[in-house]
C-alpha cells in the first residue's frame, strides 16, 4: 500500500487517518451561508459569490500552502468557517451572505 503524506501523528495508523480526514473535511464541502429548499435569486447569488470566492483562492493556495502547514491550515478553515457560518445564521441581510458566503468559498479553495 501507497504511504500517503497525511497531517496525521506517525503513530496513527493510515486507515485510521483517512477515516479522520474524510470524516473532517466531508462537513467543511457541505458547509455554505445560504441554506434553502428554493432557489431565489438572492440565494442564487450567494452561491455563485461562493463559487468566485473559490476561483480567486486557487491563485494564491499554492504561496500560503509553502507557508502555513497542513493543520493549521485546516484548523484555521474550519474555525473561520463556523464563524461566517453563524453570521449567516443571525443576519438577515443579503449582503453581508453573500459576503459570507465569498470568504466561506474563499476558505473552501485551502481544503
Amino acid at each position: 500500500m501507497v504511504k500517503l503524506n497525511l497531517p496525521t501523528r506517525p503513530w496513527v495508523p493510515q486507515w485510521l487517518g483517512i477515516v479522520t480526514m474524510f470524516i473532517v473535511i466531508f462537513p467543511i464541502t457541505l458547509l455554505n451561508g445560504a441554506y434553502t429548499g428554493s432557489m431565489i435569486e438572492d440565494i442564487t447569488m450567494a452561491y455563485y459569490s461562493a463559487s468566485v470566492g473559490m476561483a480567486v483562492a486557487y491563485p494564491i493556495v499554492p504561496k500560503i500552502r509553502a507557508i502555513a502547514t497542513s493543520k493549521t491550515l485546516l484548523l484555521t478553515d474550519l474555525l473561520l468557517q463556523v464563524f461566517f457560518s453563524l453570521i449567516c445564521a443571525q443576519t438577515g441581510s443579503m449582503d453581508v451572505i453573500m459576503g459570507c458566503c465569498f470568504f466561506m468559498g474563499f476558505l473552501k479553495g485551502f481544503v
